[in-house]
């Protein structure tokens, strides 16, 4: 996301879905990658992404033991998802570890792992790293819907034209 060139290509619409700019650690590696975005972008393009409103509670949580969060059926196997978080605070950063254990008849008969890092981020930082990367125009909703940011809000829903 960092080091791309599709030149001469330019675009009025890049975006980022499904949290995918929370996997940049660095203010770096954020700013790399907001460069090359406005490197792509027409005058009036827009930017929009997503990253999730940090809760609090879930930040200032103790790192717990693997848990199970979610169960679902695929392929006529049951699939039990286990998760793991680690906490630097510090990083403003959570270490994610997903386990996948598929189960026939009640018998674990396979898994697989998935491990990430995602940087959480505040409104205001948000804000900060886009108008320092040139953004002059920049909303923030709280849902896909439009909505203003409030305490439950999911989401931030960034949306920066230059």
């Amino acid at each position: 996301m960092q080091d791309f060139d599709l030149a001469p290509q330019r675009f009025a619409l890049v975006f980022a879905a499904f949290r995918g700019f929370q996997h940049l650690a660095s203010v770096e590696d954020q700013l790399a990658c907001l460069a090359r975005v406005r490197a792509h972008l027409l005058p009036e393009g827009t930017f929009a992404f997503d990253v999730f409103q940090p809760r609090l509670d879930v930040l200032v949580a103790p790192d717990a033991d693997e848990e199970p969060d979610l169960r679902f059926e695929q392929d006529g196997e049951e699939v039990v998802r286990f998760v793991r978080t680690a906490r630097d605070r510090p990083a403003q950063l959570l270490s994610v570890e997903m386990r996948y254990e598929r189960r026939r008849a009640g018998r674990v008969v396979g898994e697989e792992r998935a491990r990430f890092r995602m940087r959480w981020f505040h409104r205001f930082e948000l804000l900060h790293l886009l108008h320092r990367a040139g953004f002059a125009r920049v909303e923030i909703f709280g849902d896909f819907d439009g909505s203003a940011v409030r305490p439950e809000s999911p989401a931030y829903v960034v949306v920066a034209r230059g």
